[in-house]
């Protein structure tokens, strides 16, 4: 698929706000690179804001008792309070987010669902996924956790096909069934487009990331 964002409209006055790390995840074809730390930088909302992947969030965002998998405490981290700020500034301005792996996690949070908190398969390398368009694009792959949105409002864009994990441990490490493995999803509450894998690892031409893009112009701009 050919790069059509090139020249977005608005591309001098629109900010891509980065989530505490300098890196824009190919959104700088829509504008100008701005990391942000506190809620009050996000100064103009004709933006996005990306929330990167990492370490995984305390489940306490989303009111679960921790899994033995999970590798977070059961208070909000430093990381977690920052981001948990701004994600939720953004939301109260109506700025879209795009999050990606922790940042898709944390996002599925915010917008009321919850985690599975321990997946297989997916700890590296890459694998393929089936979008709602019946289209395949290969995606890199580094999570051993994952969205579990079932239980609020979302658009499952696209999913693991196949599915690699055997079981989905959640709280108090009870395994449950997943009817499919969410790869991209947007949560519609929080305007916040949510990708498991790590476009920002990609080339800028491949397919997949060129589907990121055609979807945060689609959903979120």
């Amino acid at each position: 698929m050919a790069n059509s964002f090139q020249d977005p409209p608005d591309k001098k006055r629109f900010s891509v706000y980065s989530a505490l790390y300098q890196d824009d995840a190919h959104l700088d074809t829509f504008g100008r690179l701005e990391t942000v730390f506190h809620p009050s930088e996000l100064k103009n909302t004709n933006s996005i804001l990306i929330l990167h992947g990492g370490a995984d969030i305390s489940p306490s965002i989303y009111n679960h008792p921790m899994s033995k998998y999970t590798h977070a405490d059961t208070s909000m981290s430093a990381r977690d309070l920052s981001e948990v700020l701004l994600a939720r500034r953004a939301i109260e301005l109506g700025i879209p987010i795009f999050g990606i792996c922790r940042g898709a996690q944390l996002a599925c949070a915010l917008a009321g669902g919850s985690l599975i908190q321990h997946v297989e398969g997916h700890q590296g390398g890459s694998h393929d996924v089936k979008t709602i368009n019946g289209d395949t694009y290969q995606t890199s792959t580094c999570h051993h956790q994952m969205m579990n949105p079932w239980e609020v409002d979302h658009e499952l864009l696209a999913w693991s096909a196949p599915a690699l994990s055997s079981r989905y441990i959640v709280k108090n490490d009870q395994e449950i069934e997943m009817p499919l493995e969410p790869e991209v999803v947007f949560f519609p509450t929080i305007k916040t487009l949510a990708i498991q894998g790590h476009p920002e690892w990609m080339h800028s031409a491949s397919p997949f990331v060129q589907y990121c893009l055609s979807l945060v112009k689609e959903k979120l701009l």
